[in-house]
């Protein structure tokens, strides 16, 4: 993904394990949440669609 890239070279620039933590997180990220994003998810569509029919 996008962050791959930044977090090998936080894991290079950065010492004692504290790039490896930035990179994992920058990959979740990008696993996660932003190819939903550039897909057209919205965070909003959950609230809207299936937990405002629970509510009813």
């Amino acid at each position: 993904g996008i962050f791959t890239g930044a977090g090998i070279i936080a894991d290079a620039v950065a010492t004692r394990g504290i790039g490896t933590v930035i990179g994992l997180g920058l990959g979740a990220l990008d696993t996660f949440y932003l190819d939903k994003l550039i897909s057209g998810w919205k965070p909003n569509q959950f609230i809207e669609d299936e937990v405002k029919e629970l509510l009813k």
